[in-house]
């Protein structure tokens, strides 16, 4: 998360509370500016939560700042994450609040296409769509799946959350090996 503030004693000390626990510290500009960056709360097990973020200036504790922002746990979830390829997935993604739009990347061999899910919503980035991701031919093999707020696919993108989707092909029971029966997919979050 970025923080600002102003009115703090100039080239003094802030002092910074989350959730009334010891945070961290920042050191005022000759105008009594501050500007920096820490750690967003956990945000486990729900999904959002707001938190008390406090700026008490040491030199002079009645200069206080408190607030109460929302914080949303970053993350894509498809559903099902089994099944036939060209099924329709419901996927819900949140915390992209870097970017308007999300869209997902399915790359292969150096070969890809782009889609796009849609508008983020704000201020916490969330987007709920049902998309079909593959098509119900798709070749068997192993499947990067990427989504971030890009138009093209990068691998450098931030905020991102990749997938690697194998999709293989099923057996008939009792038929001879050369015959095949139908696709499916797995997918899995890489790390």
């Amino acid at each position: 998360m970025n923080v600002t503030g102003s009115g703090f004693t100039p080239n003094g000390v802030v002092n910074f509370s989350r959730d009334n626990q010891a945070f961290g510290t920042l050191t005022a500009d000759a105008a009594g500016n501050i500007t920096g960056k820490g750690a967003a709360p956990r945000i486990t097990p729900a999904k959002q939560r707001n938190f008390t973020l406090e700026a008490r200036d040491a030199t002079n504790p009645a200069l206080v700042a408190t607030i109460a922002p929302l914080a949303t746990r970053f993350a894509v979830t498809v559903k099902p994450k089994q099944g036939n390829p060209g099924r329709t997935r419901r996927i819900k993604a949140r915390g992209f609040t870097e970017g308007k739009t999300l869209y997902v990347h399915v790359r292969r061999n150096g070969k890809g296409k782009n889609i796009k899910l849609g508008k983020l919503k704000k201020p916490c980035g969330n987007k709920s769509v049902k998309k079909r991701i593959f098509k119900r031919t798709t070749k068997p093999g192993v499947y990067k799946v990427q989504f971030d707020t890009r138009r093209k696919y990068s691998s450098k993108a931030l905020p991102k959350v990749t997938f690697q989707v194998t999709i293989f092909r099923i057996f008939k029971s009792g038929a001879s090996a050369s015959a095949f029966g139908e696709q499916a997919e797995r997918w899995v979050q890489v790390r």
